[in-house]
């Protein structure tokens, strides 16, 4: 067999596992979700509330629609709240999250609430179309951060023939593929053997649309 038909039929070989695992990344994400009989523990959330003196004042609900507004809490599997960066090999501490607002969020804010708000000037990326006003939350002293433990009332069903045949596709492709599953369709060397592009892309929509017609 010559060389070039060996690495078609290399390519078809993994081209099909990978549409396979596809198929079946898609299945697993359409299961269903089966409701527990008690609520598991799982890990923690951390938010900006209002501090005490604060959310005892009169005008403490201007306050809490402008936290409301911007506020993000967020999750960690610890309640310390770190991860480390493999850069540095130093752990970072997170904190919860005020999100700036766009526009049309602002607008929908009461008057006195917008006071707590101020334009966001950093440089934006235009290239990524980021146009649009954006408003910044000015609170700061007012706040306070609340830990809480996460629960989970669901989770979702498991298909063991799905999971076995995931990792059998997983270890297919490692072997076809020297350990670079998802770097491309096999070995870069035969394509860089093309004298045109073109014959390239033509060669792999041939590939896909017969290995389609397979199955």
């Amino acid at each position: 067999m010559k060389k070039r038909n060996k690495y078609f039929l290399k390519e078809k070989a993994i081209i099909r596992l990978k549409m396979e695992d596809r198929k079946i990344n898609e299945a697993v994400r359409n299961q269903g979700w089966v409701e527990l009989e008690k609520p598991e523990h799982h890990g923690y959330y951390s938010e900006w509330v209002l501090r005490d003196d604060i959310s005892r004042r009169e005008d403490a609900d201007v306050y809490q629609e402008a936290l409301d507004a911007c506020s993000k809490r967020i999750w960690s599997k610890t309640e310390e709240f770190k991860t480390k960066d493999y850069k540095t090999k130093k752990w970072v501490y997170h904190k919860p999250i005020l999100k700036t607002l766009n526009k049309s969020e602002y607008e929908k804010l009461s008057e006195s609430a917008k006071k707590h708000f101020v334009e966001d000037m950093t440089p934006k990326n235009w290239r990524y179309g980021y146009n649009d006003k954006q408003y910044s939350c000015t609170l700061s002293y007012e706040l306070v951060i609340l830990k809480s433990k996460a629960y989970i009332t669901h989770r979702m069903e498991h298909n063991g023939d799905l999971k076995r045949r995931e990792a059998e596709i997983e270890k297919e492709l490692n072997t076809l593929t020297d350990g670079h599953p998802w770097g491309g369709y096999g070995d870069g060397k035969f394509w860089r053997k093309h004298e045109f592009k073109r014959l390239k892309l033509v060669a792999e929509r041939e590939l896909k649309n017969e290995i389609k017609n397979e199955l």
